[in-house]
């Protein structure tokens, strides 16, 4: 939403600079950046951290000045966070970027937001047909993520089993935040079917996604055929007439006065696959788009379909995240590092098309893959990937 202010309640704003009132770093001789803001936006940090980037590239070519402009009529704290600023001359951009606290008690201001990540780690499965049981097949060990402002948070997928979801409650509440909604990044079962303890837990809470193929696909995900191939790996294990999420009515969330973005990206393992973008935060919540030190789910896949995954690789690369958090990660994953988990994806993908090219078995792309990713958690999703791939 943009805000408008309005001449009267701002005057005067385009007074000349005064070096004893606008804090003016920097060689005379550069370019300067004038800078309008008010305290209490919650896109003010966002702001500073382009400001930031535009003079990394400028070198000691530019300037920054800021200048008091505080919306009252929609943000009412702006003009005393103003006026507390000026008294005590912070560097300004510490203080809208939000690395110190207000200067002026009882100031409210947009605080940070957290992001906090539950792993499911791995579940055995039955592993059917040609697989080694000298060693267990398990489940890709999935997440769930937690994004909080002040009071509220917003969670994004929740997992698979009864087990995992009562887990995952659990986890929320100890937290203190209040999920207002369960964010469902693509139509696969093992990111809903578990959010039926979460919905108990926090009845307010609603389940959504945020495109209608993603809310048709996962209510496929509930017809008897495909419920019998859930019930062959986890029996027992998860609701029979799981929660589907419903069309959220904004691909914007307002969290606590912070933005979260949903965005469509495209095809990925076998679904529409869509995200959460944390612009403050430079994260994004890739769902299965994105994979960390865990075999891809290329089961099925075509030559066409692994190149549109590695077009919404691209996509979610071309938001310029610094984190990402994968719907699938190994619990032993040494962090979220963006450019690492877009790099390794889209080099595993790339690895296994050329496996498959010059293989004439399973077992030879298996080996082929294992040689470069020997410590990949989840074999048993490269051993399904493979024997899809020669089906005679």
């Amino acid at each position: 939403m943009t805000q408008t202010a309005t001449r009267q309640e701002h005057e005067p704003v385009l007074e000349p600079l005064d070096e004893t009132v606008d804090p003016i770093p920097g060689s005379p001789a550069g370019c300067l950046i004038l800078h309008y803001g008010d305290y209490e936006c919650p896109y003010l940090g966002q702001a500073f951290r382009a400001i930031e980037r535009v003079e990394q590239e400028m070198g000691g070519g530019a300037r920054f000045a800021f200048r008091h402009f505080p919306l009252t009529g929609v943000h009412p704290h702006a003009l005393a966070a103003a006026a507390g600023a000026v008294a005590v001359r912070p560097r300004v951009r510490d203080l809208a970027s939000g690395r110190i606290a207000s200067p002026s008690e009882g100031v409210s201001m947009a605080s940070s937001l957290s992001i906090d990540v539950f792993n499911s780690g791995y579940k055995p499965i039955p592993g059917g047909l040609g697989w080694d049981d000298s060693s267990p097949a398990t489940w890709p060990a999935s997440t769930s993520t937690l994004i909080s402002g002040d009071r509220d948070a917003l969670l994004v997928d929740a997992l698979l089993t009864t087990s995992e979801g009562e887990r995952l409650a659990a986890w929320v509440q100890d937290t203190g935040k209040r999920p207002r909604a369960i964010f469902v990044t693509h139509g696969h079962g093992d990111h809903f079917f578990g959010a039926g303890p979460v919905l108990d837990a926090f009845p307010d809470a609603q389940l959504v996604a945020c495109d209608q193929q993603v809310v048709d696909e996962a209510r496929g995900q509930t017809a008897p055929e495909v419920m019998a191939i859930w019930n062959s790996w986890f029996a027992g294990q998860f609701s029979q007439s799981p929660a589907v999420p419903a069309l959220t009515s904004s691909r914007e969330f307002d969290l606590d006065g912070h933005p979260l973005l949903f965005r469509t990206i495209g095809a990925a393992d076998g679904a529409l696959a869509t995200i959460v973008h944390v612009p403050e935060r430079e994260a994004i919540c890739s769902g299965d788009i994105v994979y960390n030190n865990i075999h891809m789910w290329l089961w099925n896949s075509t030559p066409d379909s692994r190149q549109a995954w590695l077009a919404s690789l691209d996509a979610v690369a071309a938001l310029k995240p610094s984190t990402i958090i994968t719907g699938h990660k190994d619990p032993d994953a040494p962090d979220d590092n963006a450019t690492r988990v877009l790099d390794q994806s889209r080099r595993y993908i790339e690895d296994f098309d050329r496996a498959v090219a010059k293989s004439s078995t399973p077992r030879e792309v298996i080996d082929v893959m294992l040689a470069k990713y020997p410590a990949y958690g989840n074999r048993y999703t490269l051993f399904a990937a493979a024997f899809t791939q020669f089906p005679s």
